[in-house]
């Protein structure tokens, strides 16, 4: 139970993240696209770059099911997931750059719909700070999952 109020306010904190849409957090909006095509699709062009997806984090359902003991509305996301990837060769050349630098891998990708556009599924990432060798490898690969993903899906 402990685990899962964890989980809950990690991702309520990450749910405020991607409000915000910050210099470190990308957003791509997919109109009129059907969330479990888009999910598939992510899960697909994950594969396609000879990654494993390492974990997935069902976001909506746990905002929905924490609404009442947090006192958050319960439709916060319409579907949501977060998967998380790592790229082995990525993640050394950032180690190399910066021990500290393994915190960016497993990277993660979210594909949700929300209730103030629920036509449309957004894809959300986080955007690697800096310019160096490791981070621009980190924010191409993110950037070509998340391409191949709209252009599966609709966009």
């Amino acid at each position: 139970m402990r685990f899962i109020r964890l989980l809950a306010l990690c991702l309520l904190a990450l749910g405020c993240t991607l409000a915000r849409a910050d210099d470190a957090t990308r957003r791509l909006r997919i109109a009129d696209a059907d969330y479990q095509i888009a999910l598939e699709s992510l899960q697909i062009a994950i594969v396609n770059q000879g990654l494993n997806i390492a974990a997935r984090q069902p976001a909506a359902k746990v905002l929905q099911r924490t609404a009442k003991d947090l006192g958050h509305r319960p439709d916060l996301l319409l579907d949501g997931e977060i998967l998380s990837f790592c790229s082995i060769r990525i993640g050394a050349m950032l180690a190399a750059e910066d021990p500290h630098n393994i915190v960016y891998c497993p990277m993660t990708v979210a594909v949700y719909r929300i209730p103030q556009d629920p036509t449309a599924v957004y894809l959300a990432w986080r955007h690697l700070p800096d310019d160096t060798p490791g981070r621009r490898a980190a924010n191409a690969l993110l950037q070509k999952i998340v391409d191949e993903t709209a252009d599966s899906s609709g966009e």
